[in-house]
């Protein structure tokens, strides 16, 4: 903590709600949330925290704007009382939080004590922190509401809590050292905001990265304006280390941006950051009735594993030095014209950083096609699989005239499912996606073309 900051945190709320518990001998709301952060900071290390909370005496407004900006950390205990309060309606007080909020926007955490109209409240909606503030059915979910004494899950109150102090304490900290080589600010990760039913697995991935010293974005909610959250999620996504998204089996929630989901991958494929998704294994991909959902889930980049195996993905990821730019690979997909429609959804969508061609060539430019691409990919679909093995014949041999390798030719057997095997018996590679599940023979293939092409 710097000299200037003679606060570790300043907690802004209003005095009604801070009214006597019932069974508490003299303590409220807010002196029970303070007393157990302090403790919890005292145990991260944090002797004697500084936290000012309540308006002793009627501290004069001026000195309360000071004591605003001169603390490491600014809470905004939000509820109608709040916005009532002189903290919104005194000119310097207002000021002061503005000010904080502008400026150093990362220092300012919002606990929303009671719910509050959205239309109040959504120039908050930056400090807001989803493991505080939290839809439900419908309905604001707040923090341990009305005591620990009356909460009935006493660890979920703890639990919430114990983000709180980590947030703070994260700014009584000097900032974990960057990449090597790479000096600046901590290394941070964009988590995207996600659907309802992944909600709960996104804080567990969020307190695991805040705990291991990665600044997480954004802080609070992206914006509900769709114009606003596109800028902001560029923002964030551009400046950010690692993407990292957790899909559900919903596609949509209507606390979300429509297309939200989409829109923060496709920036992030645009940005080139790396990028890490999860699944639930259980989730039956083929029963999700949405198409494109069905094709999120099934990108080469997501991964069906359990939470703490995908935090050690994330982690690790987040701690490797940004890798150089490296040219992207080219593939050609030789399939009939009729199936031509159906090999975007499976080959580009899914694999965003490959080039891909299927233009049906003339045999006098296959040498030249051949020559310039890393990898073919022999598409068999709903035709007989006769024309197929012809192919191979044909594009084989233009391999060993160029003296490629073999292994950046490959048979992608594509839907329908119900057909008959692949005749011929031949020594050629084939990988059966037939199902529509990305077959785990042709992530080697595009491994092995990387390879050859690095």
């Amino acid at each position: 903590m710097t000299d200037v900051h003679d606060r570790d945190a300043m907690f802004c709320c209003a005095e009604a709600d801070n009214l006597e518990l019932p069974g508490s001998a003299g303590s409220g709301w807010i002196d029970e949330l303070v007393d157990c952060v302090s403790k919890d900071l005292q145990m991260r290390g944090i002797a004697q925290p500084r936290i000012q909370a309540r308006t002793h005496g009627h501290l004069p407004a001026a000195e309360r704007a000071t004591a605003v900006q001169r603390s490491a950390t600014v809470v905004l205990v939000l509820s109608p009382a709040f916005l009532a309060s002189d903290w919104e309606t005194h000119p310097d007080l207002r000021a002061a939080i503005q000010t904080a909020s502008r400026e150093r926007p990362e220092q300012v955490i919002v606990v929303e004590r009671t719910a509050v109209p959205r239309d109040q409240s959504a120039a908050f909606d930056a400090h807001r922190r989803c493991v505080f503030w939290r839809a439900d059915r419908g309905a604001i979910r707040t923090l341990g509401f009305p005591s620990v004494a009356a909460e009935p899950d006493k660890q979920a109150y703890y639990a919430r809590v114990s983000d709180l102090a980590a947030a703070i304490a994260v700014q009584l900290r000097p900032p974990p050292p960057g990449i090597p080589g790479h000096p600046g600010p901590p290394r941070r990760v964009f988590l995207a905001e996600g659907t309802a039913d992944v909600e709960d697995h996104r804080l567990e991935v969020r307190r695991h990265l805040e705990r291991a010293g990665f600044e997480v974005a954004p802080r609070g909610r992206l914006p509900s304006d769709p114009i606003q959250f596109e800028a902001e999620a560029q923002r964030l996504i551009a400046g950010s280390r690692v993407f990292v998204q957790l899909l559900g089996a919903q596609p949509e929630s209507p606390s979300l941006v429509p297309g939200a989901v989409q829109r923060q991958l496709e920036i992030a494929i645009r940005e080139r950051r790396d990028i890490l998704q999860w699944r639930d294994p259980a989730i039956e991909v083929k029963a999700v009735p949405a198409p494109d959902h069905r094709r999120l889930l099934l990108r080469e980049t997501v991964h069906a594993s359990s939470i703490p195996m995908f935090c050690g993905a994330v982690t690790a990821a987040a701690r490797q030095p940004e890798r150089a730019h490296q040219p992207v690979p080219m593939v050609f997909v030789d399939a009939s014209r009729e199936e031509t429609p159906h090999l975007e959804q499976i080959f580009a969508e899914r694999h965003p950083h490959v080039q891909w061609d299927w233009h049906e060539p003339k045999r006098t430019e296959l040498k030249q096609i051949l020559g310039a691409v890393d990898g073919v990919v022999l598409y068999w679909g709903r035709e007989s699989s006769e024309r197929t093995q012809r192919r191979y014949y044909l594009f084989v041999n233009h391999f060993k005239v160029l003296k490629k390798s073999a292994r950046r030719l490959v048979i992608y057997d594509g839907p329908p499912e119900d057909k008959p095997d692949f005749q011929g018996g031949g020594p050629w590679r084939l990988v059966r996606g037939r199902d529509g599940i990305e077959p785990a023979g042709f992530r080697e293939f595009l491994k092995d073309i990387a390879d050859d092409h690095g």
